[in-house]
């Protein structure tokens, strides 16, 4: 196990060197903070106006299209992967999300897993917040150390001697299984 989470260390650390750190030019940043890089892109990409006559505006599709091209060019750049302080922020989100969803289910009795899949599915097709493109990236890797981290508590939580009473049960499965 020790010698996968090295191979996948190894490569979720060469995949940011080579992947997103070459592509960053440091020297656009320098001396500026978020407020400043903010209004700069606003003014170099207004928010349109509605046409006085005209429907309006539709905020739905227009504000949330608004709100990707923001996202986009804020967080990645030219790069799929986010700047270091997005995916902070991105995983404080994520934790405070998890938070809000076993307090849901512990008011409501519905399962914190159902209120987040619908508030995955409500940020990913439905209001196209997160992209695909960005995050297909970067799943393996994710996938990898989740696997790592159930395996491990697996590992923590067996007891030998409840295998070793309850291994004839298994033996039989397996002859019955492949016979």
């Amino acid at each position: 196990v020790n010698l996968i989470f090295l191979a996948l260390f190894d490569n979720f650390v060469s995949f940011f060197r080579d992947e997103v750190f070459s592509n960053i030019n440091t020297a656009d940043f320098a001396g500026k903070n978020v407020r400043d890089l903010l209004k700069s892109y606003f003014e170099e990409n207004p928010i349109v106006e509605p046409d006085p006559g005209g429907t309006g505006y539709n905020f739905m599709p227009e504000g949330i299209a608004n709100l990707q091209n923001v996202l986009a060019n804020v967080s990645f750049g030219d790069s799929l992967v986010a700047s270091a302080p997005i995916l902070l922020l991105a995983a404080s989100v994520v934790i405070i999300m998890g938070v809000l969803g076993e307090a849901f289910f512990k008011k409501t009795g519905i399962p914190d897993i159902l209120f987040l899949m619908v508030l995955g599915i409500i940020i990913g097709p439905v209001l196209g917040i997160i992209q695909p493109e960005a995050v297909l990236q970067i799943v393996p890797y994710f996938a990898a150390v989740a696997l790592i981290i159930i395996m491990f508590d697996g590992g923590l939580n067996l007891h030998i001697g409840k295998v070793l009473k309850t291994a004839h049960f298994a033996i039989v499965l397996v002859i019955v299984g492949f016979a």
